[in-house]
């Protein structure tokens, strides 16, 4: 089983050590035997795509027999200025796909740069047969079909919208573009069930976790201080009631 939205990398003040993250999910003994995971450290004003790489080698190190690791390759606006070379950067590592976050970084669809990029990156994944992991949610910069053209253009790409936020919408999404599907990070039982209900195809409801950006929330914003394993634990256990949901696999 996959988890489809796991994070390495600083967050806030709190880095998450990549092979710390990993260890944590097989000691939860879950079902999970493949996760795919992203570097918050792109969230940090002072990225230097370098030094993600380097991030991203050390996770790759990790070898385990129990679990297979892939990375989402974070693509921002800044590496669209900086003109990197996609092709060059997607062939450096063993990618899953590209992740979008227009919530910590502006995508201006004004902007010729910008829109560049986009394409080169709906292209490369179209091509390539990779995942695209868009954060959504309530703002225009955020709402599930901001690129809609893109999953109209490149039928290929398979889009994970995720958080499914708002609900009415990405299920709208899902039930009419076979390459778009959802994950369940961060929901509550009822926007799950909500989801559910309104979703065709309910095998295109992905399992997400977000761990251990879970495990941050509980303990800054809720004071409950539980290990990374207990953390996953308590994550899977309370996500993957998709077993009695959904009663299907990833």
């Amino acid at each position: 089983m996959i988890d489809f939205h796991v994070h390495i990398g600083q967050f806030n003040n709190v880095y998450y050590d990549a092979h710390k993250v990993f260890s944590s999910i097989i000691k939860a003994k879950t079902e999970i035997n493949t996760v795919y995971y992203s570097s918050t450290s792109t969230c940090r004003d002072d990225v230097e795509l370098n030094k993600i790489e380097e991030e991203i080698a050390y996770a790759q190190s990790f070898k385990s027999k129990k679990l297979t690791v892939r990375p989402y390759f974070w693509a921002i606006p800044k590496y669209a200025e900086q003109k990197i070379d996609l092709f060059k950067t997607m062939g450096k590592f063993d990618y899953v796909g590209i992740k979008l976050h227009p919530q910590s970084h502006k995508w201006d669809l004004e902007n010729k740069t910008h829109t560049d990029f986009l394409q080169n990156i709906f292209e490369y994944c179209h091509y390539y047969n990779k995942l695209i992991l868009f954060h959504t949610g309530c703002s225009q910069e955020t709402r599930p079909d901001r690129f809609l053209k893109y999953y109209l253009q490149f039928p290929n790409s398979k889009v994970i919208l995720a958080h499914s936020n708002p609900i009415e919408i990405t299920a709208q999404i899902i039930n009419n573009f076979a390459n778009v599907y959802c994950d369940i990070a961060c929901m509550k039982d009822e926007e799950i069930l909500s989801l559910k209900s309104k979703t065709t195809d309910i095998g295109k409801i992905l399992f997400g976790s977000d761990f251990p950006l879970t495990n941050y929330f509980s303990r800054y914003l809720f004071s409950t201080r539980l290990s990374l394993t207990k953390q996953y634990k308590n994550d899977f256990n309370s996500l993957a009631k998709c077993k009695v949901l959904f009663n299907h696999r990833h």
